[in-house]
């Protein structure tokens, strides 16, 4: 991998960090119980069949539909037809549980250990083992290598 490339997940791991930061309240944002689609037909006070015809559905599809938003079956193209039938703009996106650098972190901290972890077994087994120490120092050295190569395989296996 080139260094450019590295570099240039690095600007759009930073830049996607600043734009997703402003999203983090919606982490905790609860969707209503009935749904979406439910609860706005609810608030306009606009039953199943005005839905229908606005959709040019019919009314069981209707429950179809916000059945399937329950279960996560209903298609993007399908809630963006219902957000513009509700007055409404439908929206999706990822929310990072923490920042996508520290994602890419915790990764290669991870994969610096269980490489760390076969090479001191190997080594226990020839008697021949390590101080937690420099075990430690050689896991933070591997992870921030990882973190600059950034490696094709960084996310292969577990």
């Amino acid at each position: 991998m080139t260094s450019g490339s590295t570099w240039k997940k690095a600007m759009a791991r930073e830049q996607l960090d600043k734009r997703l930061k402003k999203y983090q309240w919606l982490r905790d944002f609860e969707i209503p119980p009935k749904g979406w689609i439910k609860a706005l037909r609810f608030a306009l006070g606009m039953n199943g069949n005005h839905l229908a015809i606005r959709l040019g559905v019919s009314k069981q599809n209707i429950s179809q539909i916000e059945n399937g938003e329950l279960e996560g079956s209903v298609s993007l193209k399908m809630m963006r037809r219902i957000g513009e039938a509700l007055d409404c703009r439908f929206v999706y996106g990822f929310i990072p549980n923490s920042t996508l650098e520290e994602t890419v972190r915790n990764r290669a901290e991870h994969v610096a250990w269980a490489k760390l972890e076969r090479v001191n077994q190997s080594m226990r087994l020839e008697a021949q083992d390590i101080s937690e120490k420099d075990v430690q120092r050689a896991w933070k050295l591997l992870a921030s290598k990882l973190l600059i190569e950034m490696p094709s395989n960084l996310w292969d296996g577990d």
